[in-house]
């Protein structure tokens, strides 16, 4: 889950094709890094070492929301589950925010408080930091519940630098 405080002023969207893995198994909200092995650019994968990144970004397409049984066949996912709406599935592509701005996540791992910078892990989470150069964001507010779209999340807001 990813949702902005801010306005979109000094945020951008990138769009980045990425691997059926990350399309059926990923979440908004979920940090992904560029892959620079790839001749064609522009493609995103899960970070392969927590902490090293300070070049990730944030999913902001919409995950599954439906409730079971609504949709059938290759978009049947449902609320909570893993994987996108049809879009990327069609596509290939993922669209992420770079830039300044805050949101309410709640892929984080850890209990960060006010203050504490925040760097990614291998599967996507944000966790606080002590390497300088693996810093993406810093929290500014600790560890909350919210209802979103009718569901209840655990969440931390954060502030990209």
């Amino acid at each position: 889950m990813l949702k902005l405080t801010s306005d979109l002023l000094f945020a951008e969207r990138k769009e980045f094709k990425c691997s059926t893995d990350l399309t059926t198994s990923g979440h908004e909200g979920m940090w992904v890094i560029p892959d620079a092995s790839q001749s064609a650019g522009n493609y995103a994968i899960r970070p392969d070492a927590a902490d090293t990144y300070c070049l990730a970004y944030p999913i902001w397409n919409e995950s599954f929301r439906h409730e079971a049984g609504m949709v059938s066949g290759a978009f049947a996912g449902t609320r909570g589950s893993s994987g996108f709406t049809g879009d990327v599935a069609k596509t290939g592509k993922i669209t992420t925010l770079s830039g300044h701005f805050r949101a309410l996540t709640d892929w984080f791992t850890g209990s960060p408080t006010i203050g504490q910078k925040l760097g990614v892990t291998t599967d996507g989470r944000l966790v606080v930091t002590s390497t300088a150069n693996a810093v993406v964001a810093v929290c500014v507010k600790a560890s909350h519940s919210i209802t979103y779209l009718g569901q209840a999340y655990t969440v931390i807001e954060f502030e990209t630098v």
